[in-house]
Protein backbone atom coordinates (compact mmCIF):
# COMPACT_ATOMS: atom_id res chain seq x y z
CA UNK A 1 0.00 0.00 0.00
CA UNK A 2 1.52 3.47 -0.85
CA UNK A 3 2.19 5.85 1.71
CA UNK A 4 -0.67 8.31 2.12
CA UNK A 5 2.25 10.89 1.34
CA UNK A 6 3.46 9.73 -1.17
CA UNK A 7 -0.13 9.84 -2.29
CA UNK A 8 -0.75 12.99 -1.20
CA UNK A 9 2.68 13.93 -2.90
CA UNK A 10 1.44 12.36 -6.48
CA UNK A 11 -1.87 13.91 -6.55
CA UNK A 12 -0.48 17.28 -5.97
CA UNK A 13 1.83 17.44 -8.99
CA UNK A 14 -1.13 15.62 -11.19
CA UNK A 15 -3.19 18.85 -10.00
CA UNK A 16 -0.47 21.40 -11.18
CA UNK A 17 0.11 19.18 -14.65
CA UNK A 18 -3.26 19.36 -15.60
CA UNK A 19 -3.84 22.89 -14.97
CA UNK A 20 -4.97 24.60 -18.36
CA UNK A 21 -2.34 27.05 -17.64
CA UNK A 22 -0.03 25.02 -16.83
CA UNK A 23 2.95 22.75 -18.29
CA UNK A 24 2.03 21.07 -22.03
CA UNK A 25 -0.94 18.52 -22.47
CA UNK A 26 1.66 15.80 -23.21
CA UNK A 27 2.95 16.38 -18.93
CA UNK A 28 -0.67 16.22 -17.74
CA UNK A 29 -1.37 13.40 -15.82
CA UNK A 30 -4.69 11.97 -14.38
CA UNK A 31 -5.18 13.24 -10.94
CA UNK A 32 -6.86 10.28 -8.66
CA UNK A 33 -8.15 12.41 -6.05
CA UNK A 34 -10.01 9.77 -4.25
CA UNK A 35 -6.87 7.72 -2.56
CA UNK A 36 -5.09 10.70 -0.56
CA UNK A 37 -6.54 11.35 2.73
CA UNK A 38 -8.59 13.95 2.28
CA UNK A 39 -7.51 16.30 5.42
CA UNK A 40 -3.72 15.26 4.58
CA UNK A 41 -4.24 16.39 1.05
CA UNK A 42 -5.85 19.65 1.94
CA UNK A 43 -2.82 20.12 4.77
CA UNK A 44 -0.26 19.61 1.72
CA UNK A 45 -2.43 22.03 -0.59
CA UNK A 46 -1.68 24.54 2.05
CA UNK A 47 1.49 23.97 2.89
CA UNK A 48 2.78 23.77 -0.86
CA UNK A 49 0.34 27.09 -1.40
CA UNK A 50 -1.56 25.55 -4.66
CA UNK A 51 -4.81 25.23 -3.13
CA UNK A 52 -6.62 26.82 -5.86
CA UNK A 53 -4.80 24.47 -8.12
CA UNK A 54 -5.98 21.37 -6.20
CA UNK A 55 -10.25 23.21 -6.25
CA UNK A 56 -9.65 23.28 -10.09
CA UNK A 57 -9.27 19.58 -10.10
CA UNK A 58 -11.32 18.15 -7.82
CA UNK A 59 -14.34 20.22 -9.13
CA UNK A 60 -13.30 18.53 -12.75
CA UNK A 61 -13.42 15.24 -10.88
CA UNK A 62 -16.51 13.16 -9.87
CA UNK A 63 -15.39 12.87 -6.51
CA UNK A 64 -17.90 14.17 -3.84
CA UNK A 65 -15.67 15.57 -0.79
CA UNK A 66 -17.03 18.91 0.89
CA UNK A 67 -14.90 19.05 3.82
CA UNK A 68 -12.11 18.90 1.61
CA UNK A 69 -14.02 21.22 -0.90
CA UNK A 70 -14.84 23.86 1.87
CA UNK A 71 -11.57 24.10 3.01
CA UNK A 72 -9.98 25.14 -0.88
CA UNK A 73 -12.88 27.05 -1.01
CA UNK A 74 -11.93 29.17 2.27
CA UNK A 75 -8.29 29.02 1.13
CA UNK A 76 -9.97 31.15 -2.39
CA UNK A 77 -11.31 33.28 -0.48
CA UNK A 78 -8.29 34.17 1.54
CA UNK A 79 -6.56 34.40 -1.57
CA UNK A 80 -8.78 37.10 -3.30
CA UNK A 81 -8.68 39.08 -0.61
CA UNK A 82 -4.95 39.35 -0.05
CA UNK A 83 -4.67 40.29 -3.84
CA UNK A 84 -7.21 42.79 -3.62
CA UNK A 85 -5.34 44.75 -0.72
CA UNK A 86 -2.44 44.28 -2.71
CA UNK A 87 -3.15 45.61 -5.37
CA UNK A 88 -4.45 48.87 -3.09
CA UNK A 89 -1.31 48.83 -1.50
CA UNK A 90 0.47 49.33 -4.61
CA UNK A 91 -1.69 51.95 -5.97
CA UNK A 92 -1.06 54.27 -2.38
CA UNK A 93 2.58 53.03 -2.29
CA UNK A 94 3.12 54.13 -5.82
CA UNK A 95 1.73 57.22 -5.69
CA UNK A 96 3.44 58.05 -2.53
CA UNK A 97 6.95 56.80 -4.24
CA UNK A 98 6.32 59.04 -7.13
CA UNK A 99 5.43 61.91 -5.63
CA UNK A 100 9.12 61.84 -3.70
CA UNK A 101 10.82 61.39 -6.64
CA UNK A 102 12.29 57.65 -5.80
CA UNK A 103 12.50 54.92 -8.28
CA UNK A 104 11.14 51.65 -7.12
CA UNK A 105 10.29 47.82 -8.73
CA UNK A 106 7.69 45.70 -7.72
CA UNK A 107 8.63 42.03 -7.84
CA UNK A 108 7.86 38.32 -6.63
CA UNK A 109 4.20 37.61 -5.66
CA UNK A 110 2.14 40.24 -7.22
CA UNK A 111 4.01 39.69 -10.24
CA UNK A 112 4.90 36.55 -10.96
CA UNK A 113 0.92 35.91 -10.34
CA UNK A 114 0.47 38.19 -13.75
CA UNK A 115 3.98 36.73 -15.84
CA UNK A 116 3.87 33.53 -15.16
CA UNK A 117 0.05 32.20 -14.90
CA UNK A 118 -2.43 33.09 -17.02
CA UNK A 119 -4.82 33.07 -14.48
CA UNK A 120 -3.31 35.30 -11.49
CA UNK A 121 -5.38 34.44 -9.27
CA UNK A 122 -4.34 30.75 -8.83
CA UNK A 123 -0.94 32.39 -7.34
CA UNK A 124 -1.18 33.07 -3.21
CA UNK A 125 0.83 36.07 -2.24
CA UNK A 126 0.36 37.67 1.33
CA UNK A 127 2.41 41.13 0.81
CA UNK A 128 3.94 43.29 -1.74
CA UNK A 129 7.35 43.69 -2.63
CA UNK A 130 8.97 46.36 -3.60
CA UNK A 131 12.74 47.33 -4.60
CA UNK A 132 14.11 50.84 -4.25
CA UNK A 133 17.88 51.96 -5.24
CA UNK A 134 20.03 51.62 -1.46
CA UNK A 135 20.55 55.89 -1.85
CA UNK A 136 16.94 56.13 -2.12
CA UNK A 137 16.03 53.50 0.05
CA UNK A 138 16.40 56.24 3.82
CA UNK A 139 13.53 58.46 1.25
CA UNK A 140 11.21 55.71 0.32
CA UNK A 141 10.91 54.97 4.02
CA UNK A 142 10.29 58.32 5.23
CA UNK A 143 7.82 58.81 2.89
CA UNK A 144 5.90 55.85 3.78
CA UNK A 145 5.84 56.93 6.81
CA UNK A 146 4.62 60.08 6.40
CA UNK A 147 1.90 58.58 4.29
CA UNK A 148 0.85 56.22 6.99
CA UNK A 149 2.20 53.29 6.76
CA UNK A 150 3.90 52.16 9.95
CA UNK A 151 7.41 50.33 10.05
CA UNK A 152 7.32 46.77 11.91
CA UNK A 153 10.95 45.92 12.30
CA UNK A 154 12.23 47.17 15.95
CA UNK A 155 15.15 45.76 16.31
CA UNK A 156 17.83 47.91 15.25
CA UNK A 157 20.53 45.78 16.48
CA UNK A 158 19.88 43.02 14.93
CA UNK A 159 18.87 44.26 11.56
CA UNK A 160 22.21 46.27 11.75
CA UNK A 161 24.05 43.60 12.94
CA UNK A 162 22.52 41.08 9.99
CA UNK A 163 23.10 43.98 7.26
CA UNK A 164 19.25 43.46 6.46
CA UNK A 165 18.12 44.06 2.59
CA UNK A 166 14.24 44.79 3.61
CA UNK A 167 12.12 46.37 6.12
CA UNK A 168 8.50 45.39 6.74
CA UNK A 169 5.61 47.65 6.63
CA UNK A 170 2.17 47.82 7.25
CA UNK A 171 -0.67 50.27 5.56
CA UNK A 172 -3.45 51.41 8.58
CA UNK A 173 -5.38 49.40 6.64
CA UNK A 174 -3.96 46.14 6.70
CA UNK A 175 -2.13 45.73 4.41
CA UNK A 176 1.96 44.75 4.43
CA UNK A 177 5.15 45.83 2.13
CA UNK A 178 8.64 44.40 2.08
CA UNK A 179 10.30 47.08 1.57
CA UNK A 180 13.72 46.17 -0.03
CA UNK A 181 17.18 47.58 -1.12
CA UNK A 182 18.51 44.37 -1.95
CA UNK A 183 17.37 41.47 -3.15
CA UNK A 184 18.74 38.97 -0.96
CA UNK A 185 18.17 40.15 2.80
CA UNK A 186 20.65 39.26 4.87
CA UNK A 187 24.48 40.43 4.31
CA UNK A 188 25.73 36.87 5.10
CA UNK A 189 23.91 35.43 2.22
CA UNK A 190 24.19 38.53 -0.18
CA UNK A 191 27.97 38.09 0.53
CA UNK A 192 27.86 34.58 -1.25
CA UNK A 193 26.61 36.74 -4.85
CA UNK A 194 27.31 39.32 -6.57
CA UNK A 195 23.76 40.42 -7.59
CA UNK A 196 24.18 43.93 -9.68
CA UNK A 197 21.09 46.21 -8.39
CA UNK A 198 21.78 49.42 -10.81
CA UNK A 199 21.71 46.73 -13.53
CA UNK A 200 18.53 45.57 -12.46
CA UNK A 201 16.84 48.86 -12.22
CA UNK A 202 18.60 49.79 -15.94
CA UNK A 203 17.25 46.30 -17.43
CA UNK A 204 13.79 46.88 -16.15
CA UNK A 205 11.13 46.38 -17.95
CA UNK A 206 7.18 48.07 -17.88
CA UNK A 207 4.11 46.17 -16.74
CA UNK A 208 0.79 46.03 -15.27
CA UNK A 209 -0.93 44.71 -12.34
CA UNK A 210 -4.75 44.80 -12.45
CA UNK A 211 -4.60 47.85 -15.10
CA UNK A 212 -1.90 49.55 -12.69
CA UNK A 213 1.63 50.47 -15.09
CA UNK A 214 4.44 49.35 -12.84
CA UNK A 215 8.07 48.22 -13.57
CA UNK A 216 9.57 45.14 -12.33
CA UNK A 217 12.27 42.82 -13.63
CA UNK A 218 13.21 42.09 -17.22
CA UNK A 219 12.67 38.30 -17.75
CA UNK A 220 15.74 36.96 -17.25
CA UNK A 221 16.54 38.73 -14.13
CA UNK A 222 13.00 37.58 -12.79
CA UNK A 223 13.34 33.97 -13.93
CA UNK A 224 17.29 34.13 -12.43
CA UNK A 225 16.18 35.26 -9.11
CA UNK A 226 12.99 33.21 -8.52
CA UNK A 227 15.23 30.23 -8.95
CA UNK A 228 17.43 32.21 -6.79
CA UNK A 229 14.80 32.90 -4.00
CA UNK A 230 13.33 29.77 -3.95
CA UNK A 231 16.63 27.96 -3.02
CA UNK A 232 17.52 30.10 -0.26
CA UNK A 233 14.56 29.59 1.19
CA UNK A 234 15.20 25.96 1.04
CA UNK A 235 12.95 25.18 -2.44
CA UNK A 236 10.11 23.22 -0.19
CA UNK A 237 7.09 24.47 -2.44
CA UNK A 238 5.65 23.35 -5.28
CA UNK A 239 4.48 27.05 -5.72
CA UNK A 240 7.87 27.84 -6.33
CA UNK A 241 8.67 25.07 -8.81
CA UNK A 242 5.27 26.23 -10.52
CA UNK A 243 6.62 29.55 -10.73
CA UNK A 244 9.58 28.43 -12.51
CA UNK A 245 7.91 26.46 -14.63
CA UNK A 246 5.54 29.52 -16.02
CA UNK A 247 8.56 31.87 -16.51
CA UNK A 248 10.28 28.75 -18.64
CA UNK A 249 7.42 28.47 -20.91
CA UNK A 250 7.02 32.23 -21.57
CA UNK A 251 10.59 32.68 -21.62
CA UNK A 252 11.80 34.59 -25.13
CA UNK A 253 14.76 35.53 -24.86
CA UNK A 254 17.96 32.97 -25.08
CA UNK A 255 19.16 30.39 -22.68
CA UNK A 256 22.54 31.80 -23.28
CA UNK A 257 21.39 34.98 -21.45
CA UNK A 258 19.82 32.96 -18.45
CA UNK A 259 22.72 31.44 -17.85
CA UNK A 260 25.10 34.21 -18.61
CA UNK A 261 23.14 36.09 -15.85
CA UNK A 262 23.10 33.19 -13.25
CA UNK A 263 26.97 33.08 -13.75
CA UNK A 264 27.75 36.79 -13.13
CA UNK A 265 25.49 36.77 -10.26
CA UNK A 266 27.55 33.90 -8.93
CA UNK A 267 24.65 31.77 -8.80
CA UNK A 268 24.47 29.04 -11.31
CA UNK A 269 23.74 26.19 -8.87
CA UNK A 270 20.63 27.51 -7.07
CA UNK A 271 19.55 28.06 -10.80
CA UNK A 272 20.54 25.12 -11.86
CA UNK A 273 18.66 23.38 -9.09
CA UNK A 274 14.98 25.49 -9.02
CA UNK A 275 15.47 24.54 -13.04
CA UNK A 276 16.10 20.80 -12.44
CA UNK A 277 13.18 20.87 -9.99
CA UNK A 278 10.68 22.00 -12.61
CA UNK A 279 12.03 20.15 -15.45
CA UNK A 280 11.59 16.85 -12.86
CA UNK A 281 8.49 17.88 -11.70
CA UNK A 282 6.31 19.95 -14.03
CA UNK A 283 8.32 18.92 -17.43
CA UNK A 284 9.64 22.47 -17.88
CA UNK A 285 11.34 22.67 -21.09
CA UNK A 286 14.56 23.33 -19.87
CA UNK A 287 17.88 22.51 -22.57
CA UNK A 288 19.22 19.45 -21.76
CA UNK A 289 22.78 19.35 -20.34
CA UNK A 290 22.00 23.23 -18.84
CA UNK A 291 21.72 22.32 -15.08
CA UNK A 292 24.51 19.65 -15.19
CA UNK A 293 26.72 23.26 -16.77
CA UNK A 294 25.13 25.46 -13.88
CA UNK A 295 26.22 22.66 -11.09
CA UNK A 296 29.49 22.96 -12.25
CA UNK A 297 30.46 19.71 -11.78
CA UNK A 298 29.16 15.58 -12.20
CA UNK A 299 29.45 14.98 -8.48
CA UNK A 300 27.37 17.70 -7.36
CA UNK A 301 24.67 17.01 -10.03
CA UNK A 302 24.67 13.27 -8.91
CA UNK A 303 24.15 14.51 -5.06
CA UNK A 304 21.57 16.45 -6.12
CA UNK A 305 20.05 13.68 -8.17
CA UNK A 306 20.34 11.86 -4.48
CA UNK A 307 18.63 14.29 -2.28
CA UNK A 308 15.96 14.61 -4.87
CA UNK A 309 15.21 11.20 -4.83
CA UNK A 310 15.56 10.57 -0.85
CA UNK A 311 13.26 13.76 -0.26
CA UNK A 312 11.24 14.48 -3.00
CA UNK A 313 9.46 17.96 -2.46
CA UNK A 314 6.26 17.07 -3.57
CA UNK A 315 6.15 14.44 -0.89
CA UNK A 316 7.50 16.25 2.18
CA UNK A 317 5.81 19.24 3.77
CA UNK A 318 8.82 19.55 6.02
CA UNK A 319 10.23 22.84 6.86
CA UNK A 320 13.50 21.63 7.15
CA UNK A 321 15.28 18.50 5.37
CA UNK A 322 18.23 17.06 4.18
CA UNK A 323 16.99 18.54 0.65
CA UNK A 324 15.67 22.10 1.75
CA UNK A 325 19.35 22.64 3.55
CA UNK A 326 20.82 21.20 0.83
CA UNK A 327 19.26 23.87 -1.40
CA UNK A 328 20.11 26.60 1.08
CA UNK A 329 23.55 26.23 0.84
CA UNK A 330 24.11 25.76 -2.99
CA UNK A 331 27.19 28.07 -3.80
CA UNK A 332 29.02 28.76 -7.06
CA UNK A 333 32.47 26.89 -6.44
CA UNK A 334 33.37 24.27 -3.66
CA UNK A 335 34.86 26.63 -1.30
CA UNK A 336 31.18 29.04 -1.09
CA UNK A 337 29.61 25.88 -0.86
CA UNK A 338 31.56 25.00 2.04
CA UNK A 339 31.27 28.21 3.84
CA UNK A 340 27.54 28.64 3.19
CA UNK A 341 26.75 24.96 4.66
CA UNK A 342 29.05 25.79 8.23
CA UNK A 343 27.33 29.33 8.30
CA UNK A 344 23.48 26.88 7.95
CA UNK A 345 25.08 24.56 10.48
CA UNK A 346 25.96 27.21 13.45
CA UNK A 347 22.63 28.89 12.92
CA UNK A 348 20.54 27.73 15.16
CA UNK A 349 23.15 27.12 17.63
CA UNK A 350 24.75 30.73 17.35
CA UNK A 351 20.97 31.85 17.66
CA UNK A 352 20.60 30.14 21.09
CA UNK A 353 23.79 31.51 22.17
CA UNK A 354 22.88 35.52 21.69
CA UNK A 355 19.43 34.14 23.17
CA UNK A 356 17.54 35.12 19.94
CA UNK A 357 14.29 33.93 18.88
CA UNK A 358 13.17 32.80 15.62
CA UNK A 359 14.05 35.82 12.81
CA UNK A 360 10.62 36.75 11.61
CA UNK A 361 9.37 37.44 15.63
CA UNK A 362 13.06 38.38 16.30
CA UNK A 363 13.01 41.37 14.18
CA UNK A 364 9.69 43.32 15.95
CA UNK A 365 11.37 42.72 19.66
CA UNK A 366 12.13 46.49 20.18
CA UNK A 367 16.09 47.07 20.94
CA UNK A 368 18.14 49.84 20.09
CA UNK A 369 17.87 53.50 19.64
CA UNK A 370 16.27 56.18 17.10
CA UNK A 371 20.24 56.94 16.17
CA UNK A 372 20.85 53.03 15.60
CA UNK A 373 17.63 53.43 12.98
CA UNK A 374 19.56 56.25 11.49
CA UNK A 375 22.55 54.65 11.40
CA UNK A 376 21.11 51.94 9.50
CA UNK A 377 19.22 53.78 7.02
CA UNK A 378 22.84 55.21 6.90
CA UNK A 379 24.54 52.55 6.09
CA UNK A 380 22.46 51.77 3.11
CA UNK A 381 22.41 55.19 1.44
CA UNK A 382 25.74 54.68 1.68
CA UNK A 383 26.32 51.27 0.31
CA UNK A 384 28.54 50.25 3.42
CA UNK A 385 26.50 47.29 4.44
Amino acid sequence: MDDPMEQVGRCLVSCLRMAADGPSSSTRTPVDLGRPPPQALLAGARAHRISPFVLDALRASDVDNPTLEAGLLEDQRILASAQLRTALDLSTLGDVLDREGVPWLVFKGPVLAHLAYRRPGRRRYDDLDVLTPPAAFPSAVRALEAAGFVVLDQNWHLIRREGRGQLHLIHPDGGMVDLHWHLLNRAGVRGGFSLDIDGVFERSRATHIDGMPIRTLDPVDMLVHTCLHAAMSGAGRLLWVRDVEGLVSRLAEPWDAVEGRARSWRAAAPVGLMLERARRILGAEVPTGLTHRLFGSRLRARIDRLIDRGWPLEMTTAQMSPATVWAEVQRDGVSRLIMAATRRGARRPLALVQGRRHATGAIMLPTGTQGDREAFLRDVEMATL
